[in-house]
């Protein structure tokens, strides 16, 4: 009790709530920029913090970190277009309320449904931190293989009316994150010679061009309709009643999701969004609205990706190790402040460690307040006429693309992504199991040949060991089940008709 009532004191200061206000303005903004994100905000600001505390250099960071995942759902719901790669199954449901003329309802649901997944991940980050850490310690490549494996099942209920189209546009994607240097031999994979895919196609400028280039081209060709569709914003702004009891077991499990998927190192918030996709539809009432605007596919990945960053926590602070890049910077701070993350420190700093739950617990909360206000604000983008809206579009994407690592390839790339996926959508055949393959192939590739490094080649290493090998069960039911669904409809259909 003593120790939290000094955390208390240490974080409830004017000069930390300043911090933390300043974290969730910069995180919103670089969120809800395509291409920019909250990792780019951090960067920016990390000389800053060198001459603080340790407690105001963490919230004025946890503050971008937190506030960046949420305002990734922004641009993903009112333009179509990820703000962050963890966004990206926000887009599903999203954007299609906003044609509806739900631009605040959506945005509402986002941010609720973010707030909600950063408490939860916060609260078993408090309650089961150490034994938490303790069980993903076991989670070695072939585990981490089985869970991005569980990721792409999603593929079969994405493509549930045109399952070979489906898959053919999965694959299309998983080539792209094949370009590069091979991650254990270290030779080049269809480069053709360019010098500039020796590094590979990377994932934000791919996922700008794929939702940002079919978008425009389609507002210039169906502009008078679509507009009119989009300037009929909803008056309601957070969730009703009615609403948030149908949305609230999609973020509870998104929730507890995120937090899993994230504090497994080198994971990445992307499966545990499509994860949490996947099981929200599985769980719906009515899976049928899900891709047309369905509430809870907006709340469970929203959920789970603030929830990741709660998980990811868990092993920097427990293990010393990182959960991804942000917390790896995270880290980085703390110890410039003297602060050494591992099973130490809550022993010798356990003050500092309260101080950085307070923090985050009241950060979840001034960012409710901070885009409560700011929804009616960022739906305005919606009245800009199509011609310049398009060319605002534009203009953002080719900054995105370009200031990830100042390179104009990265342009070409996201130009090249974006007239692909339109001439996909064209001729038939869905993006979304596109985007999964983008957004998950190279993690399953990277882990898949670490696991069988480790088996010395055998792919039996996957069921020997357990985890892996639930998992992998788990995996072929979500593939077989669409298939056995059919199967009994068909013999019901024949009883009945008998």
């Amino acid at each position: 009790m003593e120790s939290i009532l000094q955390s208390l004191m240490m974080c409830l200061t004017l000069n930390n709530f300043l911090m933390m206000l300043l974290g969730i303005l910069v995180g919103l903004v670089f969120g809800a920029i395509p291409g920019l994100t909250y990792m780019t905000g951090i960067l920016l600001v990390l000389p800053m913090t060198y001459g603080m505390d340790a407690v105001s250099s963490t919230s004025l960071l946890l503050g971008i970190y937190c506030a960046g995942m949420t305002g990734g759902s922004v641009s993903a719901i009112l333009l179509g277009i990820p703000g962050t790669p963890s966004a990206a199954a926000t887009v599903l449901d999203g954007f299609p309320m906003t044609r509806k003329g739900f631009s605040e309802k959506a945005l509402g649901i986002a941010l609720v449904s973010s707030v909600l997944g950063g408490l939860i991940s916060l609260l078993i980050l408090i309650v089961l931190a150490p034994e938490l850490s303790m069980a993903t310690q076991h989670f070695s490549a072939a585990e981490r293989c089985a869970l991005i494996a569980l990721g792409l099942s999603c593929i079969c209920r994405v493509s549930s009316n045109n399952m070979l189209k489906g898959l053919i546009s999965a694959v299309l994607g998983i080539i792209i994150t094949e370009i590069g240097m091979d991650p254990i031999m270290g030779v080049p994979r269809y480069t053709m010679g360019n010098v500039y895919l020796l590094s590979g196609i990377k994932l934000l400028p791919v996922l700008i061009g794929m939702f940002a280039i079919p978008e425009v081209i389609s507002g210039l060709v169906n502009k008078v309709k679509e507009m009119e569709q989009k300037r009929s914003g909803s008056r309601l702004a957070l969730p009703s009643f009615s609403e948030m009891r149908r949305i609230i077991p999609a973020v509870i499990r998104g929730a507890l999701t995120g937090t899993v998927v994230g504090a497994i190192p080198g994971t990445g918030g992307p499966t545990a969004c499509f994860l949490a996709y996947d099981s929200a539809k599985r769980h719906a009432k009515n899976p049928e609205e899900f891709g047309d605007g369905a509430p809870e596919g907006i709340a469970a990945p929203e959920a789970a990706n603030n929830a990741v960053s709660g998980g990811a926590m868990i092993p920097m602070l427990t293990m010393g190790i990182p959960g991804d890049s942000t917390t790896a910077v995270i880290m980085g701070a703390l110890m410039v402040h003297g602060l050494q993350p591992g099973p130490l420190l809550f022993q010798n700093d356990s003050k500092t460690v309260y101080a950085i739950f307070i923090s985050m617990f009241v950060i979840n909360l001034m960012i409710l307040v901070v885009q409560t206000f700011g929804i009616r604000l960022f739906t305005k983008v919606l009245n800009i006429p199509l011609n310049y809206l398009n060319a605002i579009i534009v203009v953002l994407c080719l900054i995105g693309a370009f200031a990830q690592s100042y390179s104009y390839f990265d342009v070409i790339v996201m130009i090249g992504a974006g007239l692909i996926c339109y001439l996909l959508k064209w001729a038939g055949f869905p993006t979304t199991p596109l985007l999964l393959g983008v957004a998950l192939g190279s993690g399953f590739e990277s882990n898949f040949r670490m696991a069988m490094t480790m088996g010395k080649g055998q792919a039996s290493v996957f069921l020997t060991r357990p985890i892996s090998c639930v998992i992998l069960i788990f995996t072929l039911g979500i593939i077989l089940q669409p298939y056995v669904k059919n199967l009994i409809d068909k013999r019901k259909g024949r009883t009945t008709s008998g």
